[in-house]
């Protein structure tokens, strides 16, 4: 029982890892949102904000790679 308490803990944290690093990816939407919609003022503030939120999953992200993994 203790396996696998383990086990779901573990998938837990690799979870939380993926979710991190998949929140990066939405900085470079903008960037290619900006052809579609052609508003640079809405897309530009986009980038600012998904790169603010980036900014707290990455330490995130640093601070769950800290952790020792069996």
């Amino acid at each position: 029982m203790q396996e696998f308490a383990n086990s779901l803990d573990l998938n837990q944290q690799w979870s939380e890892r993926l979710g991190a690093f998949t929140e990066l990816g939405k900085v470079n939407s903008p960037g290619n949102d900006v052809f579609n919609s052609g508003d640079i003022d809405l897309e530009d503030q986009r980038l600012h904000d998904y790169y603010e939120k980036a900014q707290v999953r990455l330490a995130s992200a640093k601070q769950l790679s800290r952790c020792s993994l069996p």
